[in-house]
């Protein structure tokens, strides 16, 4: 099962962080996250959301 990382912030798909010590980048936010910090659903969660 995939897991898709959004932005807790604005709630955007994240990309992956080139930063070292982060996972996570938001690019409309320009922020870096761990994976602590955002927030993770599975592509079988979107399924039942839509």
């Amino acid at each position: 099962m995939k897991k898709i990382y959004y932005c807790p912030i604005c709630g955007r798909e994240l990309i992956k962080s080139e930063i070292e010590g982060y996972c996570f980048q938001c690019s409309y936010c320009d922020e870096d996250f761990t994976e602590s910090e955002v927030i993770i659903k599975t592509e079988e969660n979107n399924e039942k959301e839509k």
